[in-house]
């Protein structure tokens, strides 16, 4: 289970919201993205580039819970 995350920093001029994206893969399969403007405005890329992980992470162990729930088993998390 692999997940990879992206995030602008004030991407949208007229409201300074950071876009957040996010892509989760099981092998070589993608099984979840999105991509969606922030709902605050961060003060640095770094925050912005904070809330993205955040999102990755919730939606990695959200999809590692339902591969528990159906007994498959995952070697490691990255």
């Amino acid at each position: 289970l692999k997940a990879y995350s992206d995030a602008d920093w004030a991407g949208c001029p007229s409201t300074r919201r950071s876009t957040s994206r996010y892509c989760v893969f099981l092998s070589d399969n993608l099984i979840s993205w999105s991509s969606k403007r922030q709902h605050t405005i961060s003060r640095s890329s770094a925050e912005a580039g904070y809330r993205g992980v955040a999102n990755a992470v919730a939606e990695t162990a959200w999809i590692q819970n339902l591969l528990l729930e159906l007994h498959s088993s995952l070697h490691t998390a990255t």
